[in-house]
């Protein structure tokens, strides 16, 4: 009997082993979700080249003012773009007289805007900065006569309307841009200062977004008349700034030259060499050593001094309208905004009436 008790041991030990592993392989419905798993670690990742321009709300060339998911949404003028801690997009849209929220799912849709204390409606917003509790900060477009009473709306998250004036002094004030400061906590103005006599432009400004007296801009800076170059000394503006987390004040001066102030008060001209002819947004990494600007409606990014090509102005394509890498893409960007992982380019297309990204690495 022992003979075949041993023999007999060892078929059934095999059997259990083979059972077992019979057991460990995968099924179908294994597969499936093994590939869903995979799909949904995936789903984060960028499943694009680098430098790909994608639409993600609004379409190409079709005007008006329609909320929605995404391509469904419809804008007139798409202006100033900015985006909160939690990934939340919001839009100027100028012409529809309105600010505009995109959700992280793309869902446009129209923030409520109080009527102010004498009854009027938001004019023509242009620049806007969210205050982490929620304040929308609006600058109006002053070249629009009509919003001059108004230039400035800010609206509390509890519905509270302040719309406080520009100071009345010997200059006329022109508020081109405004930004928040991280360095100092505090949002920036920029623009101009005329002499009232002749309304000729004689400085370049860039103070506090501060309410005094129900006047607004307080701590004006105004530049050495002998930093600036050329034109800027006769037409000298701010027209855009950005304030970076190390305290150095970039300033773009009649459109095609770069400034910078250091919080030691330095100002200097940087990037003499550069071909620049039009600059309508600036923005730099956390570090500073990378800028992207918008130059005659082309995304571009200077790094060692370097001016590069990332997406632009489809002129061997008349036709072209589309998404695509780079130079395949049809572009005519307006306002930057830098993902908060510094990987995604958000932007507003007013050639084209959409809000798009082109995605850096």
């Amino acid at each position: 009997m022992k003979k075949y008790f041993y023999p007999i041991m060892l078929t059934g030990i095999l059997l259990m082993i083979i059972a077992c592993k019979k057991n460990e392989e995968p099924t179908l419905n294994d597969t499936v979700a093994d590939a869903n798993k995979s799909l949904l670690l995936n789903a984060n990742k960028v499943p694009y080249a680098p430098l790909t321009v994608v639409t993600i709300a609004g379409m190409s060339h079709q005007q008006g003012n329609v909320d929605g998911q995404g391509s469904k949404a419809r804008f007139e003028t798409p202006g100033d773009i900015k985006i909160t801690e939690d990934g939340t997009i919001f839009i100027t849209d100028r012409l529809n007289n309105s600010i505009r929220k995109i959700s992280t799912s793309n869902v446009v849709s129209t923030v409520a805007i109080p009527n102010s204390a004498t009854g009027q409606s938001l004019k023509f917003p242009d620049q806007i900065v969210v205050s982490p509790d929620g304040t929308l900060n609006i600058l109006a477009d002053v070249a629009y006569t009509d919003v001059t009473t108004h230039p400035f709306w800010i609206v509390s998250p509890n519905g509270q309307v302040v719309t406080p004036l520009i100071k009345s002094t010997s200059f006329s004030y022109h508020y081109l841009d405004l930004q928040f400061d991280p360095y100092g906590k505090f949002l920036k103005l920029s623009g101009d200062r005329r002499l009232k006599e002749d309304n000729t432009v004689h400085e370049a400004i860039l103070e506090d977004f501060e309410v005094v007296r129900f006047r607004m801009g307080t701590n004006t800076y105004t530049p050495p008349v002998d930093s600036l170059i050329g034109d800027d000394k006769m037409l000298p503006a701010f027209v855009v700034i950005y304030c970076a987390y190390n305290g150095v004040k970039f300033m773009v001066v009649g459109n095609k030259h770069i400034y910078k102030l250091t919080p030691s008060g330095v100002f200097t001209l940087i990037y003499r060499d550069l071909d620049l002819m039009d600059v309508s947004s600036l923005i730099a990494t956390r570090d500073t050593r990378t800028l992207y600007i918008v130059n005659r409606g082309k995304i571009e990014s200077i790094f060692n001094g370097k001016l590069s090509f990332l997406a632009g102005r489809n002129l061997n394509n008349k036709n072209a309208q589309g998404d695509g890498v780079g130079a395949k893409a049809d572009v005519i960007a307006y306002k930057l905004a830098l993902s908060k992982d510094e990987s995604t380019l958000y932007f507003t297309d007013q050639g084209r009436s959409t809000v798009r990204k082109i995605l850096l690495k």
